[in-house]
């Protein structure tokens, strides 16, 4: 917390009404002595009430999150143990990195959508050159590809621009709006395809709010078949439509502007822009981002121990083994199926189980007895030597 913050202040900073959340039968005199204390755990408790003291705790957290404070960490760990995945969740949004890491994972969301619409382009293309091949130009292939170029285009730049917010939100985030480097950087990345990128942000304002015009495959056989998506880069610059003067430029270099080519060239850049940008973010935020990761750490561990101690198949009478509920089935197998040996296979889920070094000792001998009942079912693995080229391996 904030040296001259208390959890009081904490609350009345972010406009919560502190008297709402304390239990009635406090007096006003008893809560007045309460937030004078600088130890926000005093706090949490004298509410009696269980369900006001787990949202008590969800905000002591928070007051703890704001300051990436990592020194108490047995006090969060025990809190943590307390909350419910919907309260740790709120707590959790109070970490300065919390919506810089839900940015990430959106990016990163954002470049796997930008590739699947970029190959859904290029199936577009596949689609119109094989009629043209096939002469299956008739009025009912017309009419249900009518738009099917024009829906993948739309996807691509549609992604990309929202791919363009998340990078603004991460370089505001570290405060590098106005930063001359950083702008100079970018540019230096995509420097080479510039034009086309203002081009691809001129098309999604073109095709959302001008017109739509539909791509056309044309087929050359110059040697080897070369099928290519176009466009007519003169209809399209005579539009009374305002394009960037890069944009123009980009327009102005060819009569047909290659739709395949143009996405390569910016997703390319996407991905090392994508990957320059989270770069300057985990340096910037170093110490926002491992106070972060330890929280989810702990949240983690207190999961882990409780699967250990909680059966959910056991109330619909379907009972798990400890070892399942906590290592992935699928790793299990695979180790169980690998070259280890009995006693290298035991040591390693052992300490897979047990990963937080929390497991008590009657926790720990149930789970060797299920290893060793699974190694008595395995079926041997004969050691063969390794060959490449025919060659053994020494």
């Amino acid at each position: 917390m904030r040296h001259s913050e208390n959890l009081a202040s904490f609350l009345h900073r972010n406009r919560f009404e502190v008297r709402d959340l304390i239990d009635n039968k406090m007096t006003k005199e008893d809560f007045h002595l309460l937030r004078s204390f600088r130890s926000q755990y005093v706090f949490a408790n004298h509410v009696s009430n269980q369900e006001m003291r787990r949202l008590n705790l969800a905000l002591i957290l928070a007051s703890t999150f704001v300051d990436n404070d990592i020194t108490e960490l047995d006090y969060i760990s025990r809190f943590c143990s307390e909350l419910y995945d919907e309260e740790w969740n709120y707590a959790l949004q109070f970490c300065p990195y919390y919506s810089i890491d839900e940015t990430i994972k959106n990016l990163h969301f954002l470049q796997a959508a930008i590739e699947d619409s970029y190959l859904n382009v290029v199936t577009v293309l596949t689609r119109k050159s094989e009629a043209i091949m096939q002469k299956r130009l008739s009025q009912e292939f017309r009419h249900s590809e009518e738009y099917s170029g024009s829906i993948s285009i739309m996807n691509f730049v549609s992604y990309y621009a929202s791919f363009l917010d998340c990078c603004w939100r991460l370089r505001d985030a570290v405060g590098l709006r106005e930063s001359g480097p950083y702008k100079r950087a970018i540019r230096a990345i995509i420097s080479k395809n510039q034009n086309a990128h203002t081009f691809v942000k001129d098309y999604r304002n073109f095709q959302l709010h001008f017109r739509n015009i539909e791509p056309y495959a044309e087929i050359s056989f110059s040697g080897k078949r070369e099928q290519r998506l176009l466009f007519n880069a003169t209809e399209l610059l005579y539009t009374s439509f305002k394009w960037k003067s890069a944009s123009k430029v980009y327009l102005q270099s060819a009569e047909k502007l290659d739709v395949i080519e143009t996405f390569v060239a910016v997703k390319n850049d996407v991905h090392r822009v994508s990957k320059f940008i989270q770069s300057v973010v985990f340096k910037k935020m170093k110490t926002e981002k491992l106070a972060y990761e330890t929280y989810l750490k702990v949240r983690d561990q207190f999961l882990h121990l409780q699967n250990a101690y909680v059966d959910i198949g056991a109330i619909a009478k379907k009972p798990t083994k400890i070892l399942s509920r906590l290592i992935d089935r699928n790793l299990v197998a695979q180790l169980v199926d690998s070259s280890l040996s009995n006693g290298e296979l035991k040591s390693s889920l052992l300490q897979l189980a047990d990963k937080y070094k929390t497991l008590p000792t009657d926790k720990l001998k149930s789970i060797e007895a299920e290893i060793d009942d699974l190694i008595s079912r395995r079926h041997p693995v004969q050691s063969v030597a390794g060959y490449l080229g025919g060659r053994p391996i020494e």
